[in-house]
């Protein structure tokens, strides 16, 4: 069962006045930020801005948001320079101050052919809509009853189990991300940005929902701190994302007090 974090505190405050480096990633929406009904109405708030403002210019912290968004709308709703940005669950990445990378082969894109076959099926169902992030999809049914949630659901997995179908998928919390059939998630980019583990540095990952497992999983393998948000199943808990605020908040704080600042 998870703790909540906040239990803990004692414990990871000891854990940031041991570290040499602190270096934190995040989630985007539903973590930073509420889920709304359309990812186009998340506005990210003075205080969420501010609290990541202020981790990317402390010394000794490095920051990293971890999105299923573009990229380039993640830059836009984050707003905070300095940062490295994952977006497509890992499919993007960017460095400060550095282009962005694009992590799938030509011959391994998705068919438009099977994005067709999907979005005939989807819109048959009130509410439910194809979201095409170019390099992958999201199937989106937040605003589709539970009855016809679950016969979208299954028709949308035939189709991608088909014989000759070239892809992988997340089922998550209202959505199912359709992804190129390339071994990258956001585990991988959490890795490649963290590098190979050194002395002094502490890890650490916050996240809510099914794609989000395999970066906590990276962090834990890390003995790091690892943050399940909204019920997602993690060493520690926070309730959603005011607590993940107030967290990101106290975590700045902590790490500037155990250095004498």
């Amino acid at each position: 069962m998870a703790i909540d974090v906040w239990r803990e505190r004692r414990d990871v405050a000891a854990r940031l006045a041991g570290a040499r480096t602190l270096w934190l990633a995040s989630d985007f929406d539903g973590t930073l930020v509420p889920i709304q009904d359309h990812p186009k109405g998340v506005r990210t708030t003075a205080r969420a801005r501010a609290v990541l403002a202020r981790l990317v210019a402390t010394p000794g912290i490095r920051l990293a948001v971890l999105s299923g968004r573009r990229l380039a709308d993640l830059e836009r709703v984050v707003g905070v320079r300095g940062a490295f940005l994952s977006g497509l669950g890992g499919l993007e990445t960017r460095r400060p101050g550095q282009e962005i990378r694009r992590h799938v082969p030509a011959r391994r894109r998705l068919d438009p052919a099977l994005r067709y076959t999907l979005e005939s099926w989807v819109g048959r169902f009130a509410g439910a809509w194809l979201e095409d992030k170019d390099l992958c999809w999201a199937i989106h049914d937040r605003a589709v009853s539970a009855d016809a949630r679950v016969r979208l659901r299954r028709g949308v997995l035939r189709r991608l189990r088909a014989p000759r179908v070239r892809a992988r998928w997340v089922v998550g919390w209202r959505v199912i991300e359709v992804m190129p059939d390339v071994d990258v998630d956001k585990g991988v980019a959490l890795r490649g940005w963290l590098g190979r583990p050194q002395g002094g540095q502490l890890t650490a990952y916050l996240g809510d929902d099914a794609n989000d497992r395999p970066a906590l999983a990276e962090v834990r393998s890390r003995r790091g701190i690892a943050v399940g948000v909204g019920g997602l199943r993690a060493r520690y808990a926070l309730s959603g994302p005011a607590r993940v605020l107030q967290f990101l908040e106290w975590l700045a704080l902590e790490w500037k007090r155990s250095r004498g600042d």
